[in-house]
Protein backbone atom coordinates (compact mmCIF):
# COMPACT_ATOMS: atom_id res chain seq x y z
CA UNK A 1 0.00 0.00 0.00
CA UNK A 2 3.16 2.30 1.03
CA UNK A 3 4.67 1.60 -2.22
CA UNK A 4 1.00 2.64 -3.88
CA UNK A 5 1.23 6.20 -2.02
CA UNK A 6 4.18 6.70 -3.16
CA UNK A 7 3.93 5.73 -7.01
CA UNK A 8 0.76 8.05 -6.67
CA UNK A 9 2.65 10.96 -5.14
CA UNK A 10 5.86 10.89 -7.83
CA UNK A 11 2.76 11.07 -10.84
CA UNK A 12 0.96 14.01 -8.70
CA UNK A 13 4.42 16.30 -8.13
CA UNK A 14 5.59 15.68 -11.48
CA UNK A 15 2.26 17.52 -12.66
CA UNK A 16 2.59 19.95 -10.45
CA UNK A 17 5.96 20.61 -11.67
CA UNK A 18 5.21 20.59 -15.46
CA UNK A 19 2.13 23.36 -14.44
CA UNK A 20 4.73 25.73 -12.84
CA UNK A 21 7.14 25.16 -16.22
CA UNK A 22 9.43 22.53 -14.06
CA UNK A 23 9.89 19.14 -15.23
CA UNK A 24 11.73 16.19 -13.47
CA UNK A 25 15.13 15.76 -14.48
CA UNK A 26 15.41 12.57 -15.43
CA UNK A 27 11.81 11.63 -16.40
CA UNK A 28 10.81 9.13 -19.67
CA UNK A 29 7.59 7.74 -20.80
CA UNK A 30 7.63 3.88 -20.41
CA UNK A 31 8.35 1.73 -23.40
CA UNK A 32 5.10 0.22 -25.43
CA UNK A 33 4.62 -3.50 -25.59
CA UNK A 34 3.56 -4.84 -29.31
CA UNK A 35 1.31 -8.09 -29.24
CA UNK A 36 1.43 -10.82 -32.12
CA UNK A 37 -1.51 -10.90 -33.79
CA UNK A 38 -3.76 -13.88 -32.86
CA UNK A 39 -2.64 -16.96 -34.73
CA UNK A 40 -4.72 -20.71 -34.80
CA UNK A 41 -4.72 -23.96 -36.64
CA UNK A 42 -6.74 -25.81 -38.92
CA UNK A 43 -6.65 -29.75 -38.83
CA UNK A 44 -8.01 -31.29 -42.10
CA UNK A 45 -9.02 -34.79 -41.65
CA UNK A 46 -8.65 -36.55 -45.67
CA UNK A 47 -10.35 -39.41 -46.96
CA UNK A 48 -11.55 -40.63 -50.77
CA UNK A 49 -15.26 -41.19 -51.04
CA UNK A 50 -16.12 -44.52 -51.46
CA UNK A 51 -19.27 -44.38 -53.43
CA UNK A 52 -16.93 -41.98 -55.79
CA UNK A 53 -13.99 -44.82 -55.77
CA UNK A 54 -16.42 -47.64 -56.50
CA UNK A 55 -17.62 -45.68 -59.95
CA UNK A 56 -14.17 -44.51 -60.94
CA UNK A 57 -12.75 -46.27 -63.72
CA UNK A 58 -10.32 -48.61 -63.03
CA UNK A 59 -9.26 -46.02 -59.74
CA UNK A 60 -10.10 -48.30 -57.19
CA UNK A 61 -9.34 -46.85 -53.62
CA UNK A 62 -6.15 -49.06 -52.72
CA UNK A 63 -4.93 -47.42 -56.03
CA UNK A 64 -4.64 -43.57 -54.32
CA UNK A 65 -1.10 -43.07 -53.30
CA UNK A 66 -1.16 -39.63 -51.79
CA UNK A 67 -3.27 -36.40 -51.01
CA UNK A 68 -1.73 -33.00 -52.53
CA UNK A 69 -3.49 -30.06 -50.37
CA UNK A 70 -2.88 -26.09 -50.87
CA UNK A 71 -4.49 -23.79 -48.69
CA UNK A 72 -5.61 -19.95 -50.52
CA UNK A 73 -6.24 -16.98 -48.58
CA UNK A 74 -8.95 -14.40 -49.31
CA UNK A 75 -7.63 -11.24 -50.77
CA UNK A 76 -10.67 -8.80 -49.88
CA UNK A 77 -9.83 -6.52 -52.10
CA UNK A 78 -10.46 -8.56 -55.50
CA UNK A 79 -12.86 -11.10 -53.47
CA UNK A 80 -10.64 -14.03 -54.93
CA UNK A 81 -8.51 -16.63 -53.43
CA UNK A 82 -4.89 -16.14 -53.76
CA UNK A 83 -1.71 -17.88 -52.81
CA UNK A 84 0.05 -16.81 -49.95
CA UNK A 85 3.81 -15.65 -50.18
CA UNK A 86 4.76 -18.43 -48.55
CA UNK A 87 3.38 -21.69 -49.71
CA UNK A 88 1.09 -23.55 -47.33
CA UNK A 89 1.36 -27.12 -49.00
CA UNK A 90 1.32 -30.65 -47.79
CA UNK A 91 1.32 -34.08 -49.07
CA UNK A 92 0.19 -36.91 -47.26
CA UNK A 93 0.58 -40.71 -48.19
CA UNK A 94 -2.84 -42.49 -48.45
CA UNK A 95 -1.44 -46.36 -49.60
CA UNK A 96 -3.59 -48.43 -48.82
CA UNK A 97 -5.76 -45.65 -47.86
CA UNK A 98 -5.93 -44.91 -44.21
CA UNK A 99 -7.02 -41.89 -43.20
CA UNK A 100 -4.81 -38.92 -43.07
CA UNK A 101 -4.60 -35.18 -40.96
CA UNK A 102 -3.03 -32.17 -42.51
CA UNK A 103 -2.38 -29.52 -39.86
CA UNK A 104 -1.71 -25.88 -40.66
CA UNK A 105 -0.74 -24.01 -37.94
CA UNK A 106 0.26 -20.21 -37.97
CA UNK A 107 -2.94 -19.00 -39.75
CA UNK A 108 -4.41 -15.34 -39.30
CA UNK A 109 -7.38 -15.94 -36.87
CA UNK A 110 -9.35 -13.37 -38.62
CA UNK A 111 -8.67 -14.83 -42.15
CA UNK A 112 -10.95 -16.62 -44.56
CA UNK A 113 -8.90 -19.57 -46.54
CA UNK A 114 -9.37 -22.20 -49.17
CA UNK A 115 -8.21 -25.77 -49.14
CA UNK A 116 -7.84 -27.47 -52.37
CA UNK A 117 -7.04 -31.32 -52.21
CA UNK A 118 -6.27 -33.36 -55.30
CA UNK A 119 -6.35 -36.99 -55.29
CA UNK A 120 -3.40 -38.75 -56.82
CA UNK A 121 -2.76 -42.72 -58.30
CA UNK A 122 -2.08 -45.24 -60.44
CA UNK A 123 1.32 -44.43 -60.19
CA UNK A 124 2.71 -48.76 -60.95
CA UNK A 125 -1.03 -49.03 -59.78
CA UNK A 126 -2.81 -52.36 -60.22
CA UNK A 127 -2.08 -52.15 -64.27
CA UNK A 128 0.94 -52.15 -65.82
CA UNK A 129 -0.34 -49.16 -68.21
CA UNK A 130 -1.83 -46.97 -65.39
CA UNK A 131 -0.30 -43.75 -65.84
CA UNK A 132 0.00 -41.21 -62.73
CA UNK A 133 -3.13 -39.14 -62.63
CA UNK A 134 -4.57 -36.70 -60.78
CA UNK A 135 -8.28 -35.72 -59.65
CA UNK A 136 -9.87 -32.36 -60.31
CA UNK A 137 -9.57 -30.31 -56.62
CA UNK A 138 -11.96 -30.93 -54.02
CA UNK A 139 -12.64 -27.91 -51.86
CA UNK A 140 -13.58 -26.40 -48.51
CA UNK A 141 -13.64 -23.30 -47.45
CA UNK A 142 -13.53 -22.02 -43.37
CA UNK A 143 -13.57 -18.50 -41.99
CA UNK A 144 -11.46 -18.04 -39.02
CA UNK A 145 -13.02 -14.71 -38.12
CA UNK A 146 -15.94 -16.76 -36.42
CA UNK A 147 -14.70 -17.90 -33.63
CA UNK A 148 -17.98 -20.55 -33.02
CA UNK A 149 -16.55 -22.13 -36.78
CA UNK A 150 -14.92 -25.39 -36.49
CA UNK A 151 -11.07 -25.67 -36.71
CA UNK A 152 -11.45 -29.26 -37.74
CA UNK A 153 -12.72 -30.39 -41.16
CA UNK A 154 -13.68 -33.56 -42.50
CA UNK A 155 -13.10 -33.49 -46.77
CA UNK A 156 -14.48 -36.44 -48.94
CA UNK A 157 -11.90 -36.30 -51.54
CA UNK A 158 -13.95 -37.31 -54.88
CA UNK A 159 -12.10 -39.56 -56.92
CA UNK A 160 -12.68 -37.89 -60.32
CA UNK A 161 -12.72 -40.52 -63.01
CA UNK A 162 -12.75 -37.67 -65.78
CA UNK A 163 -8.55 -37.24 -66.14
CA UNK A 164 -9.07 -41.32 -67.33
CA UNK A 165 -10.37 -40.21 -70.60
CA UNK A 166 -7.26 -39.45 -72.73
CA UNK A 167 -5.53 -42.64 -74.24
CA UNK A 168 -2.32 -41.60 -76.32
CA UNK A 169 -2.21 -43.76 -79.39
CA UNK A 170 0.98 -45.87 -80.23
CA UNK A 171 2.60 -46.35 -84.11
CA UNK A 172 1.24 -49.75 -85.28
CA UNK A 173 0.18 -51.41 -88.92
CA UNK A 174 -2.80 -52.10 -87.04
CA UNK A 175 -3.29 -47.90 -86.48
CA UNK A 176 -1.51 -46.43 -89.24
CA UNK A 177 -0.62 -49.19 -91.76
CA UNK A 178 1.20 -46.42 -94.35
CA UNK A 179 2.89 -45.11 -91.66
CA UNK A 180 5.09 -48.15 -90.01
CA UNK A 181 7.21 -49.45 -92.91
CA UNK A 182 8.40 -52.92 -93.36
CA UNK A 183 11.83 -52.75 -92.05
CA UNK A 184 10.08 -52.22 -88.46
CA UNK A 185 10.96 -54.84 -86.31
CA UNK A 186 9.66 -53.44 -82.98
CA UNK A 187 8.97 -50.65 -81.20
CA UNK A 188 9.18 -49.95 -77.19
CA UNK A 189 8.26 -46.03 -75.76
CA UNK A 190 8.63 -44.34 -72.56
CA UNK A 191 6.01 -41.22 -71.26
CA UNK A 192 7.47 -39.31 -68.53
CA UNK A 193 6.55 -36.19 -66.55
CA UNK A 194 9.52 -34.34 -66.43
CA UNK A 195 7.89 -31.81 -63.70
CA UNK A 196 7.56 -34.84 -61.03
CA UNK A 197 10.55 -37.08 -62.02
CA UNK A 198 12.78 -38.65 -64.42
CA UNK A 199 11.67 -42.08 -64.21
CA UNK A 200 8.95 -43.23 -66.71
CA UNK A 201 5.56 -42.79 -65.69
CA UNK A 202 4.96 -45.77 -67.98
CA UNK A 203 6.79 -48.05 -70.75
CA UNK A 204 5.77 -50.20 -73.18
CA UNK A 205 7.37 -52.67 -75.79
CA UNK A 206 5.25 -54.42 -78.82
CA UNK A 207 5.19 -55.56 -82.49
CA UNK A 208 4.71 -53.63 -85.00
CA UNK A 209 1.55 -55.27 -85.97
CA UNK A 210 0.38 -55.09 -82.70
CA UNK A 211 -2.26 -51.84 -81.12
CA UNK A 212 -0.28 -49.92 -78.37
CA UNK A 213 -1.36 -47.31 -76.08
CA UNK A 214 -0.70 -45.57 -72.64
CA UNK A 215 -3.81 -45.93 -71.31
CA UNK A 216 -5.75 -43.45 -68.25
CA UNK A 217 -3.15 -40.75 -69.22
CA UNK A 218 -3.37 -37.64 -66.64
CA UNK A 219 -4.43 -34.64 -68.97
CA UNK A 220 -2.98 -31.36 -68.98
CA UNK A 221 0.51 -32.61 -68.18
CA UNK A 222 3.56 -31.81 -70.79
CA UNK A 223 5.12 -34.75 -71.04
CA UNK A 224 8.06 -36.15 -72.88
CA UNK A 225 7.42 -39.05 -74.77
CA UNK A 226 10.37 -41.66 -76.53
CA UNK A 227 9.85 -43.39 -78.90
CA UNK A 228 12.21 -46.79 -80.26
CA UNK A 229 12.10 -47.49 -83.31
CA UNK A 230 13.80 -50.93 -84.10
CA UNK A 231 15.43 -52.43 -87.13
CA UNK A 232 17.42 -55.34 -88.36
CA UNK A 233 20.04 -52.86 -87.76
CA UNK A 234 20.16 -51.53 -84.53
CA UNK A 235 17.49 -49.09 -83.02
CA UNK A 236 16.28 -45.18 -83.47
CA UNK A 237 15.25 -43.09 -80.55
CA UNK A 238 12.99 -40.21 -81.69
CA UNK A 239 11.76 -38.24 -78.97
CA UNK A 240 8.76 -35.60 -78.33
CA UNK A 241 9.43 -32.97 -75.35
CA UNK A 242 6.58 -31.39 -74.02
CA UNK A 243 4.55 -33.36 -75.36
CA UNK A 244 1.03 -32.10 -74.06
CA UNK A 245 -2.16 -34.20 -73.46
CA UNK A 246 -5.24 -32.35 -73.53
CA UNK A 247 -7.58 -32.95 -70.76
CA UNK A 248 -11.50 -33.74 -72.53
CA UNK A 249 -13.60 -33.46 -69.35
CA UNK A 250 -16.61 -36.01 -69.81
CA UNK A 251 -15.23 -37.49 -72.91
CA UNK A 252 -13.13 -40.04 -73.88
CA UNK A 253 -10.84 -39.46 -76.35
CA UNK A 254 -7.58 -40.74 -77.89
CA UNK A 255 -4.36 -39.01 -78.90
CA UNK A 256 -2.07 -40.15 -81.80
CA UNK A 257 1.43 -39.47 -81.01
CA UNK A 258 2.72 -36.92 -83.54
CA UNK A 259 6.13 -38.71 -84.69
CA UNK A 260 5.04 -38.18 -87.91
CA UNK A 261 7.67 -40.16 -90.23
CA UNK A 262 10.00 -42.76 -88.45
CA UNK A 263 13.21 -42.67 -87.99
CA UNK A 264 15.01 -45.54 -89.44
CA UNK A 265 18.60 -46.61 -87.59
CA UNK A 266 21.72 -46.21 -89.43
CA UNK A 267 21.73 -48.73 -91.92
CA UNK A 268 18.60 -50.12 -91.95
CA UNK A 269 17.62 -51.77 -95.20
CA UNK A 270 14.90 -49.90 -96.06
CA UNK A 271 14.03 -51.77 -99.31
CA UNK A 272 15.59 -54.21 -101.81
CA UNK A 273 14.61 -54.37 -105.25
CA UNK A 274 15.32 -57.38 -107.94
CA UNK A 275 17.50 -56.15 -111.16
CA UNK A 276 16.85 -58.16 -114.25
CA UNK A 277 20.54 -59.20 -115.67
CA UNK A 278 22.60 -58.90 -112.62
CA UNK A 279 22.89 -55.28 -110.93
CA UNK A 280 27.16 -54.68 -111.07
CA UNK A 281 27.55 -50.74 -111.24
CA UNK A 282 25.15 -47.93 -109.53
CA UNK A 283 25.16 -44.11 -109.82
CA UNK A 284 22.66 -41.12 -108.62
CA UNK A 285 21.80 -37.95 -111.15
CA UNK A 286 20.93 -34.84 -109.52
CA UNK A 287 17.76 -35.73 -109.59
CA UNK A 288 18.06 -38.68 -107.07
CA UNK A 289 17.08 -40.87 -109.99
CA UNK A 290 19.07 -44.43 -109.55
CA UNK A 291 20.76 -45.46 -112.38
CA UNK A 292 21.79 -49.31 -112.26
CA UNK A 293 24.42 -51.33 -115.23
CA UNK A 294 22.50 -55.05 -115.13
CA UNK A 295 25.53 -56.50 -116.73
CA UNK A 296 24.21 -59.42 -118.00
CA UNK A 297 20.76 -58.01 -119.42
CA UNK A 298 22.83 -55.43 -121.60
CA UNK A 299 20.72 -52.86 -120.27
CA UNK A 300 21.04 -49.30 -118.04
CA UNK A 301 18.10 -49.00 -115.75
CA UNK A 302 16.68 -45.85 -114.36
CA UNK A 303 14.55 -45.68 -110.83
CA UNK A 304 13.22 -43.10 -109.19
CA UNK A 305 14.92 -42.17 -105.61
CA UNK A 306 12.06 -44.54 -104.00
CA UNK A 307 12.41 -47.61 -106.53
CA UNK A 308 9.01 -47.87 -107.27
CA UNK A 309 9.12 -47.61 -110.94
CA UNK A 310 11.50 -47.39 -114.15
CA UNK A 311 11.74 -43.64 -115.19
CA UNK A 312 11.93 -44.82 -119.05
CA UNK A 313 12.27 -48.47 -120.46
CA UNK A 314 15.75 -49.98 -120.19
CA UNK A 315 18.39 -48.40 -122.02
CA UNK A 316 19.93 -50.84 -124.28
CA UNK A 317 24.01 -50.68 -123.89
CA UNK A 318 25.51 -53.93 -125.46
CA UNK A 319 29.10 -55.78 -123.78
CA UNK A 320 28.34 -55.96 -120.57
CA UNK A 321 27.36 -52.49 -119.18
CA UNK A 322 29.57 -52.56 -115.66
CA UNK A 323 31.20 -48.73 -114.58
CA UNK A 324 28.84 -46.08 -114.70
CA UNK A 325 29.78 -42.14 -113.85
CA UNK A 326 27.20 -39.36 -114.40
CA UNK A 327 28.49 -35.41 -114.52
CA UNK A 328 26.91 -34.05 -111.88
CA UNK A 329 26.93 -30.09 -113.86
CA UNK A 330 25.04 -31.65 -116.44
CA UNK A 331 23.51 -35.38 -115.30
CA UNK A 332 25.25 -36.65 -118.55
CA UNK A 333 25.52 -40.13 -117.53
CA UNK A 334 28.63 -42.37 -119.26
CA UNK A 335 28.70 -46.12 -119.12
CA UNK A 336 31.67 -48.12 -119.53
CA UNK A 337 30.57 -51.66 -121.72
CA UNK A 338 33.38 -53.95 -120.50
CA UNK A 339 33.34 -56.28 -123.07
CA UNK A 340 31.97 -54.01 -126.27
CA UNK A 341 35.27 -52.15 -125.57
CA UNK A 342 33.35 -48.96 -125.81
CA UNK A 343 31.93 -46.03 -123.48
CA UNK A 344 28.55 -44.97 -124.06
CA UNK A 345 27.06 -41.65 -123.42
CA UNK A 346 23.54 -41.13 -122.45
CA UNK A 347 21.67 -37.38 -122.15
CA UNK A 348 18.44 -36.57 -121.13
CA UNK A 349 17.58 -40.13 -120.85
CA UNK A 350 18.70 -41.63 -124.42
CA UNK A 351 21.59 -42.75 -125.97
CA UNK A 352 23.64 -39.95 -127.67
CA UNK A 353 26.79 -41.29 -128.89
CA UNK A 354 29.56 -44.33 -127.82
CA UNK A 355 33.72 -44.22 -128.31
CA UNK A 356 35.71 -47.21 -128.80
CA UNK A 357 38.30 -47.35 -125.35
CA UNK A 358 40.90 -49.53 -124.38
CA UNK A 359 40.39 -53.51 -123.93
CA UNK A 360 37.93 -54.40 -121.27
CA UNK A 361 36.91 -50.69 -119.67
CA UNK A 362 36.61 -51.65 -116.11
CA UNK A 363 36.28 -48.03 -114.57
CA UNK A 364 35.00 -44.46 -115.61
CA UNK A 365 35.36 -41.00 -114.13
CA UNK A 366 33.94 -37.76 -114.99
CA UNK A 367 36.11 -34.20 -113.97
CA UNK A 368 34.98 -30.85 -113.23
CA UNK A 369 36.00 -29.36 -116.66
CA UNK A 370 33.46 -32.70 -117.85
CA UNK A 371 36.39 -34.76 -119.28
CA UNK A 372 36.09 -38.33 -119.05
CA UNK A 373 38.29 -40.58 -117.96
CA UNK A 374 38.09 -44.23 -118.45
CA UNK A 375 40.42 -47.34 -117.13
CA UNK A 376 41.21 -50.06 -119.37
CA UNK A 377 41.83 -53.47 -117.16
CA UNK A 378 44.07 -55.25 -119.98
CA UNK A 379 45.71 -52.09 -121.51
CA UNK A 380 47.13 -50.73 -118.11
CA UNK A 381 45.99 -46.96 -119.18
CA UNK A 382 43.74 -44.42 -118.56
CA UNK A 383 42.25 -43.38 -121.22
CA UNK A 384 40.76 -39.19 -121.25
CA UNK A 385 38.10 -38.12 -123.73
CA UNK A 386 36.53 -34.98 -124.38
CA UNK A 387 32.36 -34.02 -123.61
CA UNK A 388 32.55 -35.12 -127.60
CA UNK A 389 34.48 -37.89 -127.15
CA UNK A 390 37.30 -36.34 -128.67
CA UNK A 391 40.50 -38.01 -127.14
CA UNK A 392 42.92 -36.11 -125.09
CA UNK A 393 45.28 -38.05 -124.12
CA UNK A 394 46.40 -41.82 -122.63
CA UNK A 395 48.48 -42.49 -119.61
CA UNK A 396 50.28 -45.41 -118.72
CA UNK A 397 49.08 -46.56 -114.97
CA UNK A 398 50.22 -49.76 -113.05
CA UNK A 399 48.67 -53.44 -114.03
CA UNK A 400 45.20 -53.86 -114.37
CA UNK A 401 43.51 -50.93 -113.66
CA UNK A 402 40.34 -51.59 -112.35
CA UNK A 403 38.43 -48.08 -110.57
CA UNK A 404 38.71 -44.98 -111.15
CA UNK A 405 38.02 -41.71 -109.22
CA UNK A 406 38.29 -37.99 -110.09
CA UNK A 407 38.54 -35.40 -106.75
CA UNK A 408 36.64 -32.29 -108.31
CA UNK A 409 38.40 -29.68 -106.33
CA UNK A 410 41.52 -29.88 -108.46
CA UNK A 411 40.80 -32.45 -110.78
CA UNK A 412 43.46 -34.89 -110.44
CA UNK A 413 42.61 -38.85 -110.86
CA UNK A 414 43.24 -41.55 -108.76
CA UNK A 415 43.38 -45.05 -110.15
CA UNK A 416 43.13 -48.54 -108.63
CA UNK A 417 45.75 -51.07 -110.18
CA UNK A 418 44.57 -54.63 -108.73
CA UNK A 419 47.60 -56.56 -109.68
CA UNK A 420 49.90 -54.51 -109.48
CA UNK A 421 48.77 -53.74 -105.68
CA UNK A 422 49.04 -50.21 -106.36
CA UNK A 423 47.44 -46.57 -106.91
CA UNK A 424 48.21 -44.18 -109.53
CA UNK A 425 47.70 -40.48 -109.54
CA UNK A 426 47.24 -38.22 -112.59
CA UNK A 427 47.40 -34.60 -112.31
CA UNK A 428 48.84 -31.96 -114.87
CA UNK A 429 49.15 -34.63 -117.30
CA UNK A 430 51.92 -36.62 -115.05
CA UNK A 431 51.35 -39.92 -113.43
CA UNK A 432 53.12 -40.95 -110.13
CA UNK A 433 52.01 -44.63 -109.03
CA UNK A 434 52.33 -45.35 -105.30
CA UNK A 435 52.67 -49.50 -103.89
CA UNK A 436 50.57 -50.34 -101.68
CA UNK A 437 51.17 -53.73 -99.27
CA UNK A 438 52.12 -56.59 -100.79
CA UNK A 439 48.59 -58.71 -101.63
CA UNK A 440 46.08 -55.29 -101.15
CA UNK A 441 44.66 -55.84 -104.40
CA UNK A 442 42.76 -51.98 -104.41
CA UNK A 443 39.15 -53.02 -105.25
CA UNK A 444 37.47 -50.33 -104.55
CA UNK A 445 38.59 -46.44 -104.05
CA UNK A 446 36.95 -42.61 -102.73
CA UNK A 447 38.29 -39.29 -102.69
CA UNK A 448 37.38 -38.17 -99.06
CA UNK A 449 37.03 -34.10 -98.52
CA UNK A 450 40.48 -33.36 -97.32
CA UNK A 451 41.82 -34.88 -100.93
CA UNK A 452 42.98 -38.64 -98.91
CA UNK A 453 42.69 -41.40 -101.18
CA UNK A 454 40.46 -44.30 -99.37
CA UNK A 455 41.39 -47.51 -100.71
CA UNK A 456 39.71 -51.13 -99.70
CA UNK A 457 42.19 -53.81 -100.00
CA UNK A 458 40.50 -56.64 -101.15
CA UNK A 459 43.24 -59.06 -100.30
CA UNK A 460 43.68 -57.82 -96.86
CA UNK A 461 40.68 -56.90 -96.16
CA UNK A 462 42.14 -53.02 -94.36
CA UNK A 463 41.47 -50.41 -95.25
CA UNK A 464 44.34 -48.01 -96.65
CA UNK A 465 44.62 -44.36 -96.62
CA UNK A 466 47.13 -42.48 -99.48
CA UNK A 467 47.55 -38.55 -99.24
CA UNK A 468 48.22 -36.79 -102.79
CA UNK A 469 52.29 -37.41 -101.94
CA UNK A 470 51.68 -40.85 -101.88
CA UNK A 471 52.56 -41.27 -98.08
CA UNK A 472 50.17 -43.53 -95.72
CA UNK A 473 47.57 -41.71 -93.89
CA UNK A 474 47.15 -43.06 -90.49
CA UNK A 475 47.11 -46.80 -89.54
CA UNK A 476 45.27 -49.11 -92.05
CA UNK A 477 41.57 -50.30 -90.27
CA UNK A 478 40.27 -54.01 -90.99
CA UNK A 479 37.23 -53.57 -92.57
CA UNK A 480 36.32 -57.31 -93.57
CA UNK A 481 37.48 -60.37 -95.76
CA UNK A 482 37.07 -59.75 -99.33
CA UNK A 483 36.22 -55.84 -98.45
CA UNK A 484 34.65 -54.71 -102.24
CA UNK A 485 33.34 -51.33 -103.29
CA UNK A 486 33.46 -47.82 -101.35
CA UNK A 487 31.13 -44.56 -101.20
CA UNK A 488 32.11 -41.14 -99.19
CA UNK A 489 29.06 -38.97 -98.13
CA UNK A 490 30.06 -35.68 -99.30
CA UNK A 491 27.81 -34.18 -96.54
CA UNK A 492 28.92 -36.06 -93.31
CA UNK A 493 32.36 -37.23 -94.76
CA UNK A 494 31.22 -40.96 -93.81
CA UNK A 495 32.50 -44.12 -95.37
CA UNK A 496 29.85 -46.69 -96.37
CA UNK A 497 32.65 -50.25 -97.67
CA UNK A 498 31.04 -53.41 -99.24
CA UNK A 499 31.61 -56.47 -97.49
CA UNK A 500 30.27 -59.11 -99.45
CA UNK A 501 31.31 -61.84 -97.20
CA UNK A 502 27.52 -62.49 -95.13
CA UNK A 503 26.17 -59.99 -97.63
CA UNK A 504 26.80 -56.34 -95.36
CA UNK A 505 28.01 -53.30 -95.84
CA UNK A 506 30.09 -51.15 -93.11
CA UNK A 507 30.08 -47.34 -92.07
CA UNK A 508 33.29 -45.55 -90.77
CA UNK A 509 33.56 -42.00 -89.14
CA UNK A 510 36.13 -39.92 -91.44
CA UNK A 511 38.78 -40.67 -88.31
CA UNK A 512 38.55 -44.34 -89.81
CA UNK A 513 36.32 -45.28 -86.56
CA UNK A 514 33.57 -47.96 -87.09
CA UNK A 515 30.32 -47.14 -86.70
CA UNK A 516 28.90 -50.17 -87.22
CA UNK A 517 28.16 -53.08 -90.11
CA UNK A 518 24.49 -54.25 -91.55
CA UNK A 519 22.76 -56.79 -93.65
CA UNK A 520 22.01 -55.90 -97.03
CA UNK A 521 19.44 -57.01 -99.73
CA UNK A 522 21.98 -57.19 -102.29
CA UNK A 523 25.92 -58.18 -102.74
CA UNK A 524 27.83 -55.49 -102.18
CA UNK A 525 29.52 -54.87 -105.51
CA UNK A 526 29.15 -51.35 -106.15
CA UNK A 527 27.49 -48.09 -103.92
CA UNK A 528 26.37 -44.83 -104.18
CA UNK A 529 24.84 -42.48 -102.10
CA UNK A 530 21.75 -39.41 -102.82
CA UNK A 531 21.51 -36.24 -101.64
CA UNK A 532 19.68 -37.82 -98.74
CA UNK A 533 22.08 -39.73 -97.35
CA UNK A 534 20.73 -42.76 -98.62
CA UNK A 535 22.79 -45.74 -99.33
CA UNK A 536 22.82 -47.98 -102.84
CA UNK A 537 24.05 -50.57 -103.23
CA UNK A 538 24.03 -52.99 -106.17
CA UNK A 539 25.28 -56.54 -106.85
CA UNK A 540 23.88 -59.97 -106.96
CA UNK A 541 20.89 -59.27 -109.44
CA UNK A 542 19.47 -56.45 -106.52
CA UNK A 543 19.27 -53.24 -105.97
CA UNK A 544 18.98 -52.22 -101.98
CA UNK A 545 18.20 -48.89 -99.95
CA UNK A 546 19.83 -48.12 -97.05
CA UNK A 547 19.28 -45.75 -94.62
CA UNK A 548 22.06 -42.95 -93.70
Amino acid sequence: MRGAVARGSTILLATLLSLTGCAPPTWQPAARIALAPATETVTLRLGPSRGLAAAARSWRTPDVFQFDVALEVHDPLTDTFVAPPVPLVATLPQKPSPTSRASFAGLAAGGRYRASVVARGNAGGTAPDLVLNASRPTTVTFDLADPAAPRHHDVSVALDPVTFAAEVALPSRATDPAGVPAWVTGFAARLTDPARSATPVATASWAPDRTAAFTNVRGDVAYDLELDVRSTAGTATMRLPGFTIPRADGADQAVMAPFGALTPPTGTLLASYAMSGGAFGVAIDKLDRVWVTNQNGDTVTVRDFAGAAAITPSLAVAGQPRAIAIDPDTDDVWVAALFGGRVHRFVAGAAAADHATGAFPSGVAVDSQHRVWVASLLGGTVLCLAADGTTLGTFTVGASPAAVVVDRSNDAVWVANVDGSSVSRIADGVVATYGLPVGVRPGGIAVAADHTLWVVGNSDGKVHRVAPDGSTVGVPFAAGAGATAIAIDAASGAAWIGLPNGQRIGKWNPDGTRVGTYPSGAFPNAIAIDRRGHVWVAGGGMLAEHAP
